[in-house]
């Protein structure tokens, strides 16, 4: 990951910074511990990415938000999106990048909260990658849910139950959970089947 991270910012002009700026990439991903919202996830985030490079406008853009998207997770705040692109803000200003470019990855960030639909293409992407795991095969949805679970092990059951579902409910309740025309085709029905299945033993 550390190449990638340096493959990037040379591509942005931002080589003086990489290092330090990955330093800060992984101990804030390492803290707290997280099963699932980990660099793990923004590794299967950037490989999905490369498969749809050519539909991003903005594909150095696109995926420093994607690095950036999860960089502050605590389970249980409301305000880890606004903390990771305060984070994201800092970055973008080191890294000498435009701050139209940098206002925007920040909305991106910010649209990762998945409470309404994407008002750009590449925010699209942004959104349609970090949701990709809804779509995996039925094995490694159910790990991804295992995680989760971790994550949340301060909650008794029956609040993780009650709050999963409210995720999971919220989700399907949506016309479209992925908005990206090629993401959509591939991912809605895979994604509808694991959420439903897992609702059910929920409930």
């Amino acid at each position: 990951m550390r190449d990638r991270w340096h493959a990037l910012a040379c591509r942005l002009n931002a080589q003086q910074a990489a290092e330090p700026l990955y330093s800060v990439i992984e101990a804030l991903y390492a803290h707290p511990v997280r099963p699932y919202h980990n660099l793990t996830h923004i590794q299967a985030c950037l490989d999905l990415l490369e498969n749809h490079r050519s539909q991003t406008k903005q594909p150095e853009a696109v995926e420093l938000a994607l690095w950036m998207h999860d960089c502050v997770y605590i389970p249980g705040r409301g305000d880890n999106e606004e903390r990771s692109a305060q984070i994201a803000h800092m970055f973008t200003h080191e890294m000498n990048i435009e701050p139209s470019t940098g206002k925007a990855i920040e909305a991106w960030i910010l649209a990762t909260r998945h409470t309404a639909p994407p008002t750009t293409p590449d925010e699209a992407l942004v959104l349609d990658i970090d949701m990709s795991i809804l779509a995996s095969p039925p094995d490694a949805y159910d790990a991804y849910t295992r995680a989760i679970r971790t994550e949340f092990a301060f909650a008794t059951d029956e609040q993780f139950r009650a709050g999963r579902a409210a995720f999971l409910k919220l989700q399907l309740a949506h016309p479209a959970i992925f908005f990206t025309p090629t993401l959509h085709a591939h991912f809605e029905g895979p994604a509808r089947s694991n959420m439903a299945r897992e609702l059910a033993t929920l409930s």
